[in-house]
């Protein structure tokens, strides 16, 4: 009797630190959401984990930004790519032209990169043209975790038939993986399936001591990539003024 009463105990101890743990993590998300809400009005989406990031998209590269140019709906920026993580055929042919394109408005999701910055970047290809926004990724490379750089290179596509999602919103399920941490499995996290069927987080030593708190910040310094000279943003070239009316075409191929 005392021993059913104490199983029950815990078992009730558990249920109060689960819902206790979904209400701070709730809070966390419409916090997240209120900030983004006031750094771009119109732009909305929800957090996505960077192997889901890799899974959606049809590219995965890193690269150098070295021009920025404008027209009068969209960013441009020429970029040299370092690495490719992934392309799907048609990003094969949609970055050979060196640029990306992005919304000029960040409420319509547009991206603010640094000329001269090295950025992870993962997009999607329309109309052949490739395109990056805020729903994407855009981190500067040298803040991507040694765990990050390893899923890009070669482990987050095992693990494309795994979802990962947040608990409060979805059920339990074989092929889902619980985001209840969003920093430490953000950074260190990655979901793959075990072989007996079951979508699992991957058992690592920096995501274990940063779900205990003793990862240090500094634990994990990235190699940074060589330097390259920095082409300056032109007001115009040819007598081409960027800031007016022309074709995206135009533009690129005349600078």
């Amino acid at each position: 009797m005392k021993t059913t009463r104490r199983m029950n105990g815990e078992m009730k101890a558990k249920q109060d630190i689960m819902k206790k743990s979904q209400v701070s993590f709730l809070l966390l998300l419409i916090i997240a959401g209120a900030l983004i809400e006031d750094q771009v009005e119109a732009c909305s989406c929800m957090p996505s984990h960077p192997q889901d990031q890799f899974c959606t998209s049809d590219f995965v590269i890193v690269a150098r930004i070295r021009k920025e140019l404008t027209t009068d709906q969209h960013r441009i920026y020429k970029a040299k790519v370092k690495k490719e993580f992934k392309l799907s055929e048609k990003a094969k042919v949609a970055l050979k032209s060196g640029r990306l394109l992005t919304a000029l408005s960040g409420a319509m999701c547009g991206v603010q990169l640094e000329i001269g910055k090295v950025y992870l970047i993962t997009g999607r290809v329309s109309g052949l043209q490739p395109y990056i926004s805020l729903c994407g990724l855009t981190k500067p490379w040298r803040e991507v975790t040694s765990r990050q750089r390893k899923g890009f290179r070669v482990i987050y596509s095992r693990g494309c038939d795994c979802k990962i999602s947040f608990y409060s919103f979805y059920p339990m399920s074989k092929d889902k993986c619980v985001w209840d941490n969003m920093s430490c499995q953000r950074d260190h996290g990655i979901c793959l399936r075990s072989p007996k069927g079951q979508c699992n987080w991957s058992k690592s030593l920096d995501l274990k001591k940063c779900l205990t708190g003793t990862l240090k910040s500094d634990a994990l310094k990235p190699k940074p990539l060589p330097a390259e000279p920095i082409l300056e943003k032109p007001s115009s070239i040819n007598g081409i003024n960027y800031n007016s009316r022309s074709r995206i075409d135009e533009l690129v191929n005349t600078s």
